[in-house]
């Protein structure tokens, strides 16, 4: 919750208070989850990677073991998404899908299929062949829709941020997706060239339906942020991307979200380079 918010420096404090007093598996695996996640958020990707290699250890004498492997193989896919290593991050996805059978369908479970489904949408941008593409996008469009089902199936009682928070990444993927763009933050990367006009009206649907929601997290705004500046430039209004995606950056930059401020300032700086 904190590191969503943007008080990454808050939040490392607040971990590190509560590893030295909650001793049990559970609480310690849970802790170092919420401490890598807090470090992908500032762009620490050898810390996240490392506080996960720590989780390994801790999870077989854990209580709630497949929950705690569902949300290991999530934090340790988002990694790769955000070091660019497509291929590896779906080979994580795929062998932690098997399982999402062992628990009841929730945001967990959900968070994994987002994943999915964003490592589709950055690979269907890299696609020459259309019918690859499209292939591609259908199946990722499937995984985002689900992924919406499975919160709502979410115990009311439980994660309610998360079940305000899944939706809304889950249909900020689908914008993305219809856009054509990638969603890494290692660098800029636009995607495809060319989007037919039935994707681009789809991707401003979606857009403007979010955009009536308002946000539930700072990380949630951010993203929503850059699909709104690749959308403007899909539409040809390039200034207005560019002020869209440095107003990203800045926002970013405030929140200590480091890989986000540089990602934004990729985008800003092709967009400098493009107008």
């Amino acid at each position: 919750m904190l590191s969503a918010k943007g008080e990454v420096a808050k939040c490392r404090r607040v971990i590190a208070k509560l590893l030295s007093t909650k001793t049990d598996p559970d609480s310690q695996v849970a802790l170092r989850h919420a401490a890598s996640l807090n470090a992908i958020n500032e762009g620490d990707f050898e810390k996240a990677n490392r506080l996960l290699r720590e989780v390994e250890a801790f999870l077989p004498d854990t209580t709630h073991e497949a929950e705690h492997r569902i949300r290991w193989f999530h934090q340790k896919s988002m990694v790769k998404l955000a070091e660019g290593k497509y291929k590896m991050g779906i080979v994580l996805v795929e062998e932690a899908l098997p399982l999402l059978d062992r628990v009841a369908p929730g945001c967990m479970t959900a968070w994994m299929l987002i994943n999915r489904a964003w490592f589709l949408t950055e690979i269907a941008a890299e696609q020459d062949d259309d019918n690859d593409r499209r292939f591609l996008m259908k199946t990722a469009e499937r995984d985002y829709q689900h992924a919406i089902e499975h919160a709502e199936n979410e115990d009311p009682k439980q994660m309610r941020h998360f079940q305000l928070r899944v939706p809304r990444f889950a249909k900020i993927g689908l914008a993305l997706l219809y856009l054509g763009c990638r969603e890494s933050v290692d660098n800029f990367k636009l995607g495809v060239s060319k989007v037919s006009l039935d994707d681009l009206r789809k991707a401003k649907d979606v857009i403007g339906a979010l955009d009536q929601e308002g946000n539930v997290c700072y990380s949630g705004q951010f993203r929503f942020m850059m699909a709104k500046t690749f959308l403007h430039y899909r539409l040809g209004s390039y200034q207005q991307a560019l002020d869209l995606a440095q107003e990203a950056k800045n926002f970013a930059t405030k929140h200590s979200f480091g890989a986000y401020a540089n990602f934004a300032g990729g985008t800003v700086q092709y967009l400098q380079e493009y107008i």
